[in-house]
């Protein structure tokens, strides 16, 4: 799979060092037909060859850093794309910025045609060589990695229609192991079930597997051990993916320690900037609304104060992010005591089920 990952690189790469200068040239023949703008002085229709260089490295660096062609993992066709836009306006950038530091007689209209026409051919580029990578890819230069799933369970059916989203990857499911006997000679979601775990050996060789992910649960994993050491004799790469995730109450974050997984399984949502910029603007708007409802809030203070007697002030625990508990505070709607006075009432009615039984029925 490296030798076909470096070789589609290697092409994207190629293609982009050329269509830069390529655009360039093209944003200066624009620039000297198209009505727009003042007439260019003399000397200045014709870019001097250290521009166009300028260019090339501009934006060969900025796409090597932001993973344009980093292609072991698939994504998605809008995140490719979202990516080599971000890539382009970071070159672009700092293009003008060297620009203004070296040559300052390229035209704002020309810099505008040339972003344009950048963004426009290497999208362009990209969409074929993908395309034809996709439609011929068993002789392409984008070879098909062929996976076996190791458990047909829950997990390995969302990583199979997780993989099927991506509608652009590389990734060839050929089938599934698992023992369960109710799913021998079935298939799940299109993907045959090859046969139980120990056909693994088998199926390795005879199908030409490049790698095996595992989606068994925790219990199983003795018997992974002994199926990963009997596959070391084989040149294919082995993934394991842990079933811990169904543990997580709102999301699952994955993060290194040295050599170590760590899997959070109760992060908060949001994290780091994103949490302070949020906790900010919750206190700065609750301030703000605090102040702007005061008057209304006076005027039901003094309205619960003239109905009944007792606290303004209702006051309850509640459980907040990661069962946190915190004390909630609202104005009091209800007499006081009123969870004392249901209790007893409740008590002189039968008990729990009587008086729940008569709420069932008026409901």
């Amino acid at each position: 799979m490296d030798r076909h990952i470096s070789r589609l690189s290697l092409l994207l790469f190629a293609g982009d060092i050329l269509l830069t200068p390529l655009s360039l040239l093209t944003a200066t023949w624009l620039r000297a037909l198209l009505p727009f703008g003042k007439t260019l002085a003399e000397g200045n229709e014709v870019l001097p060859l250290p521009v166009y260089v300028l260019a090339v490295v501009c934006w060969s660096g900025s796409l090597v850093m932001s993973g344009a062609y980093n292609f072991d993992r698939p994504r998605r066709l809008p995140s490719r794309f979202t990516q080599l836009v971000t890539a382009v306006g970071t070159a672009t950038i700092l293009f003008a910025g060297l620009l203004y530091l070296t040559y300052r007689q390229v035209s704002r209209l020309q810099f505008i045609y040339f972003f344009i026409l950048t963004l426009i051919y290497m999208t362009g580029f990209r969409a074929l060589v993908l395309l034809y990578a996709r439609i011929g890819r068993n002789r392409s230069i984008l070879g098909p990695t062929r996976i076996l799933f190791i458990g047909a369970g829950t997990l390995g059916r969302e990583v199979l229609k997780t993989i099927k989203s991506y509608h652009a990857s590389n990734y060839q499911v050929i089938g599934y192991l698992d023992d369960a006997s109710e799913l021998q000679g079935q298939t799940v979601q299109g993907v045959p079930i090859l046969g139980t775990l120990d056909d693994l050996l088998r199926v390795v060789e005879s199908l030409e597997i490049s790698e095996v992910w595992s989606t068994l649960p925790p219990r199983a994993y003795d018997k992974l051990h002994a199926l990963i050491a009997h596959l070391e004799r084989f040149p294919i790469r082995i993934k394991v993916i842990p079933d811990y995730f169904s543990l997580a109450l709102v999301q699952a974050n994955v993060e290194m320690l040295g050599s170590f997984p760590l899997i959070g399984l109760r992060d908060p949502v949001i994290r780091g900037l994103p949490r302070m910029i949020k906790r900010a603007f919750d206190v700065i708007v609750s301030l703000l609304l605090v102040i702007i409802t005061a008057p209304l809030m006076l005027a039901a203070a003094i309205a619960i104060r003239l109905n009944s007697p007792g606290p303004l002030l209702f006051r309850q625990i509640r459980v907040g992010e990661n069962g946190k508990p915190f004390e909630m505070l609202k104005f009091r709607t209800m007499v006081a005591d009123a969870e004392t006075m249901m209790l007893k009432k409740m008590q002189e009615a039968g008990g729990m089920n009587s008086f729940t039984n008569g709420l069932t029925i008026r409901a």
